[in-house]
This record gives C-alpha cells, structure tokens and sequence, in this order.
C-alpha cells in the first residue's frame, strides 16, 4: 500500500513538473510599455478606426494582453477587429476570437493568450464603449 501512494504520488509531481515547465516555455507577453492604444473593426458595412481615449480602458486592455501566449491552432475567426498597444516606437496587436472563445492572438503569429471571464467581459464592455459589437459569440 505505501509502495502503491509513493508511486502514484511520483506520477502527480512528475505531471506538475512537467506542465510547469511547458508553462514557463510559454512567451511572456508584456504590454506595460503601451502608452496609446487603437481599435480597429471591420465587419460589414461601418469600418471603426479608434483611439482608446479612457486611460482605464488603456490599462484594462494592457492586462487582458498580457500573460503566458501558448502556441495553438483554434478553430476561431480572428480578423475582424485588431486592437494595437503602443509607445510609438514599440507595439503589440491583438485580435479577440469573434466567435466567443475566450482567446487573443498575439501579433501575427500563432500565439494565443487565454482571457478569464472577467477579462472578456471587460474587453466586451470597452469595445461596446467605441461602437463595437462582436459579429459573433
């Protein structure tokens, strides 16, 4: 029995050690350097070109960006809305999944932060406040 709990307990640390160390290979992204912010929306027949003027919108949009971008090949539709945080020299965009998954891309890439709940609900409120409604989701 205590052979039985030595091992099993050995196969759950090995499981953590090994998540653990795909999470930390995972890219940090880091969007603290953003000063201005621009939301792009093209769906349909009414294109939306923004400034985020609210500076807590700003920095709400910096931490949903923000954190561990794992590399995935979702099903979802990215392309309708791009939002860009910059410092005029250095940006990151960002493109919400438009079908309610609770994903980002990062840049052009194949990387992808996953949002909390609350943080889609934030992003939904701040795009609402500059006229944009997801087509989907």
């Amino acid at each position: 029995m205590k052979r039985l709990i030595i091992t099993v307990l050995a196969i759950v640390l090995l499981g953590v050690g090994v998540r653990t160390v795909l999470m930390l290979s995972q890219p940090l992204i880091d969007p603290s350097f953003a000063t201005e912010a621009r939301v792009r929306f093209d769906y349909g027949d009414r294109p939306i070109d923004v400034a985020v003027t609210d500076q807590g919108d700003l920095e709400s949009l910096k931490e949903i960006a923000g954190g561990r971008a794992a590399k995935n090949c979702p099903a979802c539709s990215f392309e309708y809305i791009s939002i860009t945080l910059t410092n005029g020299q250095k940006s990151i965009t960002f493109w919400p999944a438009c079908d309610g998954d609770p994903l980002i891309r990062v840049n052009d890439s194949d990387r992808y932060v996953r949002m909390s709940g609350r943080e889609t609900q934030e992003l939904h409120r701040i795009l609402a406040k500059y006229g944009i409604e997801l087509p989907h989701g």
